[in-house]
């Protein structure tokens, strides 16, 4: 079966709180990419988590919360 590599952390465990299982994962430059067999369901659920605007606005949000307690 083919796979998908999805290099956002975020992506990946959207997929895989909706039931998509992490074939594998390793290291690419400094950055971890999880690889998931691809299937016209998982290309559905991305493109549910990229049109999902009020789940987008809550992961700016941690992502700016995140920030600001680094600074601190």
């Amino acid at each position: 079966m083919k796979t998908i590599k999805i290099y956002s952390l975020n992506v990946a465990a959207y997929l895989k709180s909706n039931g998509f299982d992490v074939v594998k994962f390793e290291k690419e430059n400094s950055k971890t990419v999880f690889y998931f067999n691809d299937s016209d369901l998982l290309q559905k659920f991305i493109k549910k988590y990229q049109d999902d605007i009020e789940l987008r606005k809550f992961i700016s949000a941690y992502k700016d919360i995140r920030e600001m307690t680094k600074q601190s």
